[in-house]
């Protein structure tokens, strides 16, 4: 038995699943090579093999795992930008402070458009940012 009373082939299951960018049926086909399967029969395997207590476990820890790295690796990145964000400032390089200020903003999620949009019998769309004072000021410059 291998850690969390996972079997040799179910250690090997989970790391196959987490290599191969997450596809149960790949995971199963590569790690139970006995017989060839049909995609159909690879797929219900895997969904029963990921339905095992100890199976579901090591793949909530994983990415658990997962998660405390990228919230790290988010930091790290963060705090290089703020040093770029100083540096482009002291050597007054506007392209490169744009830049890091755009990729800030982009990590942060300042970026995220919502869109409403609604149809009663005509479509009608609000984006953020645009109001009607906008649209009339566009239309007085014309």
């Amino acid at each position: 038995m291998a850690k969390h009373g996972l079997t040799k082939l179910d250690q090997l299951f989970v790391d196959e699943y987490f290599s191969n960018g997450f596809n149960g049926s790949l995971a199963y086909s590569t790690i139970f090579t006995q017989k060839p399967l049909t995609p159909k029969v690879a797929k219900s395997s895997a969904w029963k093999l990921m339905a095992k207590p100890e199976i579901k476990l090591e793949i909530q820890k994983r990415w658990d795992e997962l998660k405390d790295v990228n919230i790290v690796r988010h930091q790290e990145l963060l705090m290089e930008l703020k040093e770029t964000y100083f540096i482009a400032i002291q050597q007054q390089d506007h392209q490169l402070l744009l830049k890091t200020i755009d990729m800030i903003n982009k990590m942060c999620g300042h970026y995220t458009t919502i869109i409403d949009a609604t149809f009663n019998g005509n479509i009608n769309i609000t984006i953020p940012g645009l109001a009607d004072d906008d649209k009339k000021d566009e239309d007085d410059e014309e």
